[in-house]
């Protein structure tokens, strides 16, 4: 951030760094539309199209241990992010599967994490796909839905920033009081 000025007339200018590119974003935006249309996306319940896009982000990608990855390209793309890619594409994603969704900041275990809440049936649910894409010791992949449509007794460890506790937010955005049960 710069300001320049003389007396009470000033200028100011600020200086953006985004995580991508508008051509990573486009290619973001292409692949997302061919998986959707390979799926069939639009034939699928809300909790097929739920399950469907938390199952292909957690076998698409690995956590990234350099943390350097922090985009939907690197999740997507590059394969690779931290919770903050794969949050970011899973709010993509399930938005445009017309599925209401957020993405939440906190904690988990500890250290500084987000995650997303979607809804379903009229309820928001607590959805974390980096935590159900857990690092091996043998890399193998392993899919989890431990933090797959969990209300807030069963979604240890996380933390919400206060901008996500307050009672407004709380009001507007009620996680079921029971996990979800196919």
């Amino acid at each position: 951030t710069r300001i320049v000025g003389l007396g009470n007339i000033l200028t100011i200018t600020y200086d953006f760094t985004y995580n991508e590119t508008p051509y990573e974003t486009t290619m973001v935006d292409q692949k997302i539309n061919s998986l959707f249309r390979k799926w069939k996306i639009g034939e699928l319940t809300d909790y097929e199209k739920i399950k469907k896009i938390h199952d292909f982000i957690v076998k698409n990608a690995s956590y990234d241990t350099a943390l350097k990855n922090y985009s939907a390209y690197d999740n997507l793309i590059e394969k690779t992010s931290t919770c903050q890619g794969y949050m970011c594409l899973a709010y993509k994603m399930l938005t445009e599967a017309g599925i209401p969704a957020r993405v939440i900041s906190g904690t988990g275990g500890g250290e500084s994490h987000g995650w997303n809440i979607v809804s379903l049936n009229g309820k928001w649910y607590n959805l974390d796909c980096t935590w159900d894409d857990p690092l091996t010791w043998n890399r193998k992949e392993v899919l989890l839905h431990d933090y797959f449509l969990k209300s807030e007794e069963e979604f240890g460890f996380h933390i919400r920033d206060e901008e996500y506790t307050t009672e407004e937010f709380s009001e507007k955005y009620k996680i079921a009081e029971k996990s979800y049960k196919k």
